[in-house]
């Protein structure tokens, strides 16, 4: 009986089986595990679809209770910081200064926003403040009188000026500030507006 030879040898150049489609398989697999860029359906911008002004003068994005909404509308243009969009509030070209007040993350939209449980909020907020400092703007922080979480410190880290701890300088009488900033200063409350300018004039007594 005559037993088959089984040809062992690699197939010469341009020879052999016909090309196989295992790299095309792999291709298409290998896009199919990687996630598109969210895109709009509508081919508009989050700005556009929530009908963001193109730019205002001088505005203040503000993450805060309905009275400091209202106190900082009577000075400047305002929008009211929304999730999901804050970013895109703060790039509206005008827009100068962001309030983070920390009364915002007791309820409302902003709930929970200075703790580990929200933290896709926290780092927009944190992102936001960063896209103003790098442009020189004003970021306004409200925090409570006791700062204790480390979201809490890093939220206050993105705020280029801390209302609670307001330099000497800027209580003296007729130091000059802008409307918003005397605006955010009223927000204090009585007792503890008092006791900072206390503070002034008793380093003014011993100087």
């Amino acid at each position: 009986m005559t037993t088959a030879r089984i040809d062992r040898r690699l197939p010469a150049p341009g020879q052999g089986n016909p090309a196989s489609n295992l790299d095309q398989v792999l291709h298409r697999i290998g896009r199919a595990s990687t996630p598109e860029v969210p895109t709009s359906p509508f081919g508009i911008t989050l700005g556009q679809l929530l009908a963001l002004p193109a730019r205002v003068d001088h505005g203040a994005v503000v993450i805060g209770a309905q009275c400091t909404i209202e106190a900082v509308q009577t000075v400047v243009p305002t929008l009211i910081g929304l999730p999901g969009a804050l970013r895109d509030q703060v790039s509206v070209e005008g827009v100068d200064a962001l309030v983070i007040e920390w009364s915002a993350f007791s309820g409302g939209p902003w709930l929970g926003a200075n703790s580990h449980a929200a933290h896709a909020l926290s780092e927009e907020i944190f992102d936001a403040g960063r896209i103003l400092r790098s442009a020189g703007a004003l970021v306004y922080g409200l925090p409570p009188a006791l700062v204790e979480s480390s979201t809490d410190a890093r939220l206050l880290s993105t705020c280029t000026v801390n209302l609670r701890e307001v330099p000497d300088v800027d209580l003296e009488e007729n130091a000059p500030q802008s409307p918003l900033w005397e605006a955010l200063i009223g927000l204090l409350p009585a007792h503890e507006r008092v006791a900072l300018k206390a503070a002034v004039d008793l380093e003014g007594a011993e100087a």
